[in-house]
């Protein structure tokens, strides 16, 4: 890995527009770009982020803000976008957008394009390797579209839609693996052990498979989303309708990967990982009405979401030296965002009326606090050959560790746990260099 460098995550404020319902008036005034003024008969405040998005800001706008995020993972840098607020507060709209309007599209299409230009850009700068399935695809692809992710030069790119709901981990493009377990790996950090992971050889492909997922997500009905509509999710400038339907609350935290491995000819690898979380309803039970089943969800989500902030409060109070973040699922998916290494973006979604400014002041106070959250930012990139030295080493240690056969029952317990330790670290690393090795023999064969 690249020495770290010190980031703030960067934190923005989006309100929505005022919905017909909603007649009691407005709970907030925008005083500049970053500064807005919160009143309510409770209480009045003035809160400053890195900026202020009023209703009359675009999807456009919210992209342009965290797009040098999402450029950066084709840089082997990890990035990430979190939408944060109430259920009704706009989460949804900004990450995925709304219903056929080219306008309208939210973060994740807009990324999903932004990663396609780039990697097609990238190549007269690097040479990319691809599994032979992706390969296949991205040659036939190529002599029939000029529009798909891997043209004349290739890179593995893959998606993972998982949620976590009611604190188990759910691949949503295989729900029937619903109890998935987080692990951190020698170079991609944390990562969900098991999910799926679909390559992928264009960018209406990637489209397809995260729809895919993403249809799959928990929902429910609640009073905060009473009235909305079922959305319509599509991209009509690649000649394909691809269809979200969410009729209900979002009962789930909803997170999207989309990861970039290159390989370089000079034996360089980088890895990106982009991570979008849809982030489920903040609001208070009391509020949303909800009952049975769906009452049970949303202890569970605040409870989830209180883990949330008291990782928050721990990475920005200046006094913890323990940041709790295997206290819930959600925080352990998170732990490389939260004062991890990754380039990290959180979207407060508001609502302004004041109807509801109680989960509005919420949302900002939550929005404060994790303005002062740093993270160690840098890039995830290895040299093959130092991989495979290491791998060697490891050999060396894990056969004098396991090779302990008197002593102190103690001891050979240690050196037992020691070797197994081992065995998962040069496991993972040896895979991480046979894959690239292999796609090296792949690219190679298919090329004479």
């Amino acid at each position: 890995m690249t020495d770290p460098s010190k980031s703030r995550t960067r934190v923005v404020a989006r309100f929505r527009p005022q919905s017909s319902r909603e007649v009691n008036g407005r709970c907030f005034k925008s005083l500049s770009v970053d500064t807005v003024a919160f009143s309510s008969p409770e209480t009045s405040n003035n809160f400053t982020f890195d900026r202020i998005y009023d209703e009359a800001s675009s999807q456009e706008d919210l992209f342009q803000d965290v797009r040098p995020i999402v450029h950066a993972v084709l840089n082997g840098y990890n990035g990430t976008v979190l939408a944060y607020g109430q259920t009704g507060s706009g989460k949804t709209h900004t990450l995925l957008g709304s219903i056929e309007d080219v306008s309208q599209r939210g973060i994740v299409p807009r990324a999903i394009r932004e990663l396609s230009i780039g990697i097609s850009s990238c190549k007269t700068d690097c040479t990319f390797q691809a599994s032979r399935a992706l390969l296949i695809a991205a040659m036939e692809i190529s002599t029939r579209s000029k529009s798909c992710l891997l043209t004349a030069s290739l890179v593995q790119v893959t998606v993972s839609v998982i949620e976590i709901y009611c604190e188990r981990i759910r691949d949503l493009l295989d729900p029937g693996n619903d109890n998935l377990q987080v692990q951190q790996e020698r170079l991609r950090g944390i990562t969900v052990a098991h999910a799926t992971e679909v390559p992928v050889g264009s960018e209406a492909e990637l489209v397809q498979v995260m729809q895919q997922g993403i249809s799959n997500r928990a929902v429910a009905s609640t009073a905060m989303n009473a009235g909305k509509n079922p959305k319509t999710f599509c991209l009509p400038c690649l000649c394909i309708f691809v269809f979200l339907l969410i009729a209900g609350s979002s009962r789930s935290h909803c997170v999207v990967y989309l990861m970039v491995e290159k390989s370089h000819a000079d034996g360089r690898l980088e890895y990106g990982k982009l991570c979008l979380v849809d982030l489920a309803g903040s609001e208070r039970q009391t509020k949303s009405a909800a009952e049975g089943q769906t009452l049970e969800e949303g202890k569970l989500i605040n409870k989830s979401l209180s883990a949330l902030g008291n990782v928050v409060n721990a990475l920005t109070d200046g006094k913890s030296s323990h940041v709790p973040y295997r206290d819930s699922k959600l925080t352990r998916v998170l732990q490389d965002s939260l004062g991890g290494t990754a380039n990290t973006a959180l979207i407060i979604c508001c609502s302004p009326s004041l109807d509801n400014a109680a989960e509005t002041l919420s949302s900002l106070r939550f929005g404060v606090r994790a303005r002062g959250i740093i993270n160690s930012v840098q890039a995830v990139t290895a040299e093959r050959n130092s991989l495979l030295a290491e791998v060697h080493t490891l050999s060396s240690k894990l056969q004098d560790a396991t090779s302990v056969s008197s002593g102190s029952q103690l001891a050979c317990k240690a050196a037992r746990h020691q070797g197994r330790q081992l065995l998962i670290h040069s496991l993972q690393v040896a895979i991480f260099v046979a894959y690239f090795m292999w796609e090296d023999h792949i690219w190679n064969t298919q090329c004479k």
